[in-house]
């Protein structure tokens, strides 16, 4: 991002992770996902190598909001997606982490993340 003179976020979001895999089924070195960061509209498509500037199509999501550290992130996945299934709806992409408040520094009981899943039916 430097290299590019990309700013990196300084307001939430401050990232987001996207998973094409099921955790509880597919072994964690198996994984599909990609890590992401938000940048301004204005930035010029770009891949080179693993890294790429793309945008993230707009879906109609469920989520879920986690607060706090991420010891109870499987829950909260069963959660939202039991209420998903149990609504009509079937997932249509990735699911979204979207890293609302987090920092190394900050306290893990301060963090917030929320978790999406695009539907339809």
């Amino acid at each position: 991002m430097a290299e590019k003179k990309i700013p990196f976020p300084s307001e939430s979001p401050l990232g987001l992770a996207l998973y094409y895999d099921d955790p509880g089924a597919v072994p964690p070195e198996e994984m599909k996902f990609k890590v992401a960061i938000p940048v301004p509209t204005e930035t010029k498509p770009i891949k080179e190598g693993n890294a790429a500037v793309e945008e993230l199509p707009a879906a109609e999501v469920a989520y879920l909001t986690v607060r706090g550290p991420y010891t109870n992130l499987e829950d909260a996945y069963s959660q939202l997606f039991g209420w998903v299934f149990s609504n009509g709806f079937q997932p249509t992409d990735a699911a979204r982490e979207v890293y609302v408040q987090w920092g190394e520094s900050m306290p893990q009981e301060e963090w917030v993340t929320e978790i999406q899943v695009p539907v339809g039916r």
